[in-house]
């Protein structure tokens, strides 16, 4: 069981790493689009910019939550693999 379990592990691991990496280069680029857009607003007042700022901001916090649900799923799934194999290397010095 835990022969077909590992590889699956350590795909949905490395697939997570990925995705981890695209939202911290998401992050980012959020950030860096909030600081021009917020000195945009700033230093020209356009009205209709507001919301949009906002929207941004409110993402970004979003992201930030995302991403560390996705480093304590990693995590996790980095421990059970580390159990997995701790497992499998008892049983081959048992045999």
């Amino acid at each position: 069981m835990e022969d077909l379990i590992a590889p699956l592990i350590n795909r949905t691991t490395e697939q997570m790493a990925a995705v981890h990496e695209s939202q911290r280069a998401l992050e980012s680029e959020l950030d860096r689009l909030l600081a021009q857009l917020s000195h945009y607003v700033n230093t020209t007042e356009p009205l209709a910019l507001r919301s949009t700022v906002v929207k941004l901001a409110d993402t970004q916090k979003r992201l930030v939550g995302v991403n560390k649900v996705l480093k304590t799923v990693q995590e996790r799934l980095n421990r059970i693999l580390v159990d997995i194999a701790g497992k499998q290397l008892q049983r081959a010095i048992r045999e």
